[in-house]
């Protein structure tokens, strides 16, 4: 068995938030994919800063990441992509009825670091050829 550790380079906390879910997207279910821009969209909300933690997806964060874009996004392209990304259980709905990261994400989203570990089994993968 080989192992093998990787290590994942960024420049900012979106393009990690944004590698980390391209890696947790692979392995999801097929339904529970999400596209890419979804997934670098999703990346721009958790990148918030600390004083929208607690509301992610309230109007002021909405108009911050909107206005992130080069051509900033309409609300009703917003409102299209925050809907994907419920229907993918990765926003869902407090008690309240606010939009919030799921805990999966918001554990990613409070993590300090992430430690990717693979281990290649060669008798394994010669017994599946």
């Amino acid at each position: 068995m080989k192992n093998l550790n990787i290590n994942l380079s960024y420049s900012t906390k979106e393009e990690y938030y944004y590698k980390i879910l391209l890696i947790f997207n692979s392995e999801a279910p097929s339904h529970l994919q999400t596209a890419p821009l979804n997934l670098e969209f999703l990346a721009r909300f958790m990148a918030l800063p600390k004083e929208q933690q607690y509301m992610p997806f309230n109007t002021r964060a909405r108009k911050i990441i909107s206005k992130s874009y080069s051509k900033p996004l309409s609300i009703a392209s917003m409102s299209i992509k925050i809907s994907r990304l419920i229907e993918t259980k990765h926003i869902v709905r407090d008690e309240d009825g606010f939009l919030d990261f799921s805990p999966s994400i918001r554990k990613i989203r409070d993590s300090n670091h992430f430690s990717l570990n693979v281990s290649i089994n060669p008798q394994t993968d010669q017994a599946n050829s």
